[in-house]
């Protein structure tokens, strides 16, 4: 488990954590207060730990597409009025962590390129790429939510709309006037987003670069399976899935934040049903079958499809 200090915050030690049915983290100490956390667990259910820990909010982790690094968002309050995140690399095999962008402005969102030579993230309304082996950086846009496209081209994102750029900055184009939440598909010839209209909204497949629109269904927050044509998506606090060529089904009850493996063979969500956000992982077979592993937030896929780095709200 790492634990680490950021800025002046001194890094916390262990204070008698719990663990309880379904992973729920307790306190031995009589004073309490809430952090969130770095967790990692096996996808079978086994294995459950703590493995970034900090006296920061910690949120949005990311394994490198090797395995063997997360990315993480931290949350430092500097007054009653004001917080600031800045972003950081953790080792997963060893007890270090590093920022790799911390400054005056807010740094979030941080998304791997897919051969793990740079990131993109966030930085007080830029997208910004990092070298990771130099640190050098360059801001190639202003938006949100930046998305790799596969062969680490070109990144999609978000402002005034779904918009398209290349990786040194160049051939910035608007592919969908009011989208967000732009994912790829594995071919990269697609991204999926969902474009809003009052208080509905529609999952929307645009070609790339053709720009040819087509409504796949009602929905928000899709989520590509990788190697297919399938999108998982969020309506009225509960999860479906289509396709071009497949029509709608349900895929969980009471469910958030789908995340397909990187087989595609799983998918990862967030259960609600108890009131509780839980990591379940439902199996994409013939007999497909969901599991909750444990209480938490914002799941991440290993590389080897084995485990789910996630977010946990823990008392100390």
């Amino acid at each position: 488990m790492r634990v680490i200090s950021f800025g002046m915050i001194v890094g916390l030690v262990a204070l008698g954590v719990m663990m309880t049915s379904c992973g729920q983290a307790t306190s031995s100490s009589t004073s309490q207060a809430q952090y969130r956390n770095i967790w990692v667990i096996n996808v079978d259910g086994t294995g459950e730990s703590e493995l970034v820990k900090s006296s920061l909010d910690l949120s949005a982790p990311q394994f490198s597409p090797d395995g063997t690094q997360i990315t993480l968002d931290t949350s430092n309050t500097l007054s009653v009025i004001e917080r600031r995140s800045d972003i950081y690399i953790a080792s997963v095999n060893a007890d270090t962590a590093r920022a790799i962008a911390s400054s005056n402005w807010d740094e979030s969102g941080a998304r791997w390129s897919p051969d793990g030579s740079q990131i993109a993230f966030e930085s007080d309304g830029r997208i910004v790429v990092l070298t990771v082996a130099t640190g050098a950086t360059v801001n190639i846009a202003t938006g949100h939510r930046p998305a790799w496209s596969p062969d680490g081209l070109t990144l999609a994102y978000e402002y005034d709309g779904v918009r398209v750029v290349s990786a040194n900055g160049s051939g910035d184009t608007n592919l969908g006037a009011n989208g967000s939440h732009p994912a790829w598909f594995s071919s990269g010839a697609a991204i999926a987003y969902d474009l809003s209209s009052g208080s509905s909204s529609s999952i929307i497949v645009v070609t790339f670069p053709g720009g040819v629109k087509t409504t796949l269904a009602t929905g928000r927050n899709p989520a590509v399976a990788p190697g297919g044509t399938l999108v998982a998506y969020e309506r009225d606090g509960d999860l479906f899935a289509a396709s071009t060529t497949r029509n709608e089904s349900v895929v969980a009850i009471a469910a958030k934040q789908a995340v397909f493996s990187p087989n595609g063979a799983k998918l990862a969500y967030v259960y609600t049903g108890t009131g509780t956000d839980q990591i379940a992982v439902l199996s994409l077979s013939a007999t497909a079958n969901s599991t909750i592993l444990c209480t938490g937030s914002r799941p991440s896929w290993s590389p080897d499809n084995l485990k789910l780095v996630f977010e946990k709200v823990v008392l100390r």
